[in-house]
């Protein structure tokens, strides 16, 4: 062969040697790598209330939710081929609650709020759902339906005994998802620390959450009220029944409550008419002048306690599942006028009462007729090793006195530092009583505020005292 041809020979072989490398390259997995997913993970359950044999209700814990109402974070897989932050790490709340991992991106609410177990922790606040203002107002009665009739029962106190009126007649509760559960007994096994320290971390409940949208709460008006009039110690005249009606309480420690015969279908056929047939009620049953508690919301359990100092009546405590993770317990107190000293005696074994029998975790207040005649008392002295008593409601003028003639603080709302801490001023029509009110229909100004009240209710014969309310509002998750 020809050199020449024999060089060209070998620079053909030599570039088809190079392009073969250079083309050689693996062929391209097209399929890609598996797309990021969300990192699902699985949602840690609520931790229970102070008292687990109570379920927490299923409609409570919908905190996880997102917000702005979209599918649920896991439904798509994530565009960006990077992966996301697991929402199992800890964030900036992550410490509060294990109620909501495993969401990313939509906005949500603070997990925070599913803890129960937490007394009066900050958590209870970063709440989404709205308030629900559907509260019924009472019928009102015309005066010449109620008359002086009957005297009240005076058998002896039946002190253990636990009548059936805490369920209602036909009316169904505010909250048809919170149905009593009347089997369910207190829980012992929680003690009250006799002297719980106020929560420095407690917000007001008007507090907004950190980040969490705006906090939702319920209200709730607590009234203390021996408020009977006439010669019977009863409600039958109805002064008492238009203030209760005018100043539309949820919760009431009632004292003296006593209606006509005192039947089942008397005492229900009262609490229709104050307060309203979707009301709750439990009344002491045997005594001459009864202690109860009237609620809104469904009573769980209820019973009496031992007074040992008074023979027709006893003290009254109800459980009441208010709106959210907490129960309030509610206990209605009558103390002696003997003395002093008697009244300490008998404040002394109520706390030990609730030390034994109330969970530290509820929230608690005690109320009514204490007949103390000044502050200093050592009833009230004793009572503050678990109620905040340095809160005074005053009516319009700043008058804290409670007796009909203004002069001594005879009736008390005494919550404790847990409920405390959600306290908030009562306000009627445009006027705002922030510690709150002390209500005697001669002082009140403008009484359409509070229809259908008279102007003489609060000085009818025989009424001794001023109906109290405070007003709180409670976090609800």
């Amino acid at each position: 062969m020809h050199p020449w041809l024999l060089r060209s020979t070998y620079r053909v072989l030599f570039c088809v040697t190079l392009v073969s490398g250079c083309v050689g390259v693996s062929p391209v997995d097209d399929s890609g790598p598996p797309a990021s997913a969300r990192d699902a993970g699985s949602t840690s359950d609520a931790a229970p209330r102070a008292d687990a044999s109570l379920p927490t209700d299923a409609a409570r814990l919908d905190a996880a939710v997102p917000l702005d109402g979209s599918a649920p974070p896991d439904a798509h897989p994530t565009p960006d081929a990077a992966p996301l932050p697991d929402a199992s790490a800890p964030g900036p709340d992550a410490s509060a609650s294990d109620a909501a991992p495993g969401i990313d991106a939509a906005p949500h609410v603070d997990a925070a709020v599913i803890d129960a177990t937490v007394g009066t922790d900050a958590a209870r606040t970063d709440a989404a759902i709205t308030r629900d203002a559907a509260i019924p107002d009472a019928a009102t009665i015309p005066d010449a339906t109620i008359s002086d009739a009957t005297t009240p029962d005076a058998d002896t106190p039946d002190a253990n005994s636990t009548p059936d009126a805490m369920v209602p007649d036909v009316g169904s509760p505010r909250d048809a998802a919170m149905a009593a559960d009347a089997s369910n007994a207190p829980d012992a096994t929680t003690p009250r620390d006799a002297a719980p320290e106020p929560d420095a971390n407690v917000p007001d409940a008007a507090t907004t959450p950190d980040a969490g949208g705006p906090v939702a709460t319920q209200s709730i008006r607590i009234m203390a009220a021996n408020i009977t009039s006439g010669n019977y110690q009863s409600y039958d005249p109805g002064h008492g029944i238009r203030i209760f009606q005018g100043l539309d309480p949820d919760v009431v420690l009632i004292q003296e409550m006593n209606y006509y015969d005192n039947s089942a279908a008397a005492v229900r056929n009262f609490v229709d008419m104050a307060f309203g047939t979707e009301f709750f009620y439990h009344r002491e049953s045997g005594a001459q002048i009864p202690n109860g508690v009237v609620s809104r919301w469904p009573i769980i359990a209820a019973g009496t306690w031992d007074d040992p100092q008074a023979t027709n009546r006893e003290f009254v405590w109800a459980r009441v599942d208010i709106p959210g993770d907490v129960d309030l317990w509610a206990v209605s107190v009558h103390l002696l006028t003997a003395n002093p000293s008697t009244r300490n005696s008998e404040a002394t074994q109520l706390v030990q009462f609730i030390n034994t029998n109330v969970p530290q975790g509820d929230y608690l207040v005690v109320g009514g007729d204490l007949n103390t005649a000044a502050y200093d008392e050592p009833a009230l002295t004793t009572f503050s090793a678990l109620l905040d008593t340095t809160v005074h409601p005053a009516d319009g003028n700043g008058n804290t006195f409670t007796n009909s003639g203004r002069t001594k603080p005879y009736d008390q709302v005494l919550p404790d530092v847990d409920l405390l801490a959600h306290q908030v001023p009562v306000l009627i029509g445009t006027q705002a009583f922030p510690d709150g009110l002390v209500f005697d229909s001669r002082v009140y100004t403008p009484l359409s505020d509070v229809a259908p009240v008279l102007v003489g209710d609060s000085a009818a014969p025989n009424m001794q005292h001023m109906a109290v309310i405070k007003d709180f509002q409670v976090p609800v998750p």
